[in-house]
């Protein structure tokens, strides 16, 4: 009987996952946001397909360009360059009645291991390893744990994409 309720639990997790249009990888970035927010004393965000809009957008455009910054610099084929995290959010129409916003991305090694024995990373520990490296940089922790006041809702649009060894994410937070 207690297998079938964690095998319930588990399909319901993957269900959830898939019906936001998040990936795994994904669900595990927005779990440790979420945990690491909770030990600052701060309300969780809530995942917006919307928002993820964006996210992808520009996390294709960093993994197509070869390069991690904000600014879309360069065109690259077949993505629309939108040069700044605003020019992102009125594209995507996320900057209506917001009280503020904020954008992180960065690069994180996806496996671990040496030459001869690397393999790819878990979701969990991965997801893990996103959160970390973002808050150990002052300017984007400072994002992490954005909030205007209390009574507010953070939504967030995360995404992760794979390219060889690295793993480039896209975050991007709007509080109403």
């Amino acid at each position: 009987m207690k297998n079938k309720i964690l095998l319930a639990i588990a399909i319901l997790l993957s269900i959830s996952a898939q019906v936001l249009g998040q990936s795994t990888l994904e669900a595990s970035v927005l779990k440790e946001l979420n945990i690491y927010r909770k030990s600052k004393g701060l309300q969780p965000v809530v995942y917006s397909s919307e928002i993820t809009k964006a996210t992808k957008h520009h996390t294709q455009w960093m993994v197509s360009a070869n390069m991690c910054t904000h600014y879309e610099t360069s065109d690259v084929p077949g993505i629309k360059t939108l040069k700044s995290p605003t020019d992102r959010g009125n594209y995507y129409g996320l900057l209506k009645n917001v009280s503020s916003y904020e954008e992180i991305c960065s690069q994180v090694k996806a496996f671990s291991g040496n030459f001869f024995t690397a393999s790819k990373k878990s979701d969990a520990v991965l997801g893990k390893d996103i959160i970390i490296i973002f808050s150990e940089s002052p300017e984007h922790n400072k994002s992490l744990l954005t909030v205007v006041s209390p009574d507010t809702v953070v939504s967030v649009g995360i995404s992760v994409i794979i390219k060889g060894e690295i793993a480039y994410t896209t975050i991007y937070f709007i509080e109403k």
